[in-house]
């Protein structure tokens, strides 16, 4: 049987190599990138008409 205090070091130490390391790589992710191609725009999306004049 486990006691609570091995249920919660187990627990933190789970989501220290998990959940930390997932979390640092997607804020690394959303930084703003350098250089060239920080200046590139973003693309304009186009969309075409409903064939049957269901645009909203």
């Amino acid at each position: 049987m486990f006691s609570r205090r091995q249920l919660l070091a187990t627990t933190a130490t789970t989501l220290a190599t998990t959940l930390v390391p997932a979390q640092a790589a997607t804020a690394a992710a959303r930084r703003p990138a350098a250089g060239p191609a920080a200046r590139i725009a973003r693309p304009t999306v186009e969309y075409a008409p409903h064939p049957l004049g269901l645009d909203t």
